[in-house]
């Protein structure tokens, strides 16, 4: 009995702290403006590629990771007739779940972590309010 609730406490550690199968790889972002119906475009700042356009309020599904280990950087741009262009960083941090891969000392989770990008997240919502041309 002993043996196997060791079994269980150390397959529940290594098991622990995967952000992949916890969290999620990629983020519904909101897109806000004011005043709505602006254009926004998202730009993946690795190579500058445009990964969605719509018109706010909307939102866009975007990957968190670039690669292994990298996360990914995005802006946003606001245009609408008559403003100045708006511009947002959208901002991306450490997801907590990943922290539980580096606390149990495992790097099976690290690395499926790293590799499917689970180990970043990004912000729930981007807002911008834009200033008239001077005319």
């Amino acid at each position: 009995m002993k043996i196997c609730s060791w079994f269980c406490i150390v397959g529940l550690l290594f098991s622990t702290g995967c952000a992949t199968i916890i969290s999620r790889s990629k983020y519904d972002v909101q897109f806000q403006s004011d005043p709505p119906g602006s254009q926004v475009r998202v730009v993946r700042q690795r190579d500058t590629q445009v990964v969605f356009t719509g018109t706010t309020p909307t939102h866009a599904t975007l990957k968190a990771g670039n690669g292994f280990g990298k996360g990914a950087d995005y802006v946003a741009f606001f245009d609408k007739l008559g403003y100045q262009t708006g511009t947002e960083i959208v901002n991306r941090g450490i997801d907590p779940w990943f922290m539980l891969s580096i606390i149990t000392f495992n790097p099976i989770a690290y690395g499926i972590d790293a590799g499917t990008g689970a180990m970043w997240q990004l912000q729930p919502s981007v807002n911008v309010t834009l200033d008239p041309k001077n005319q």
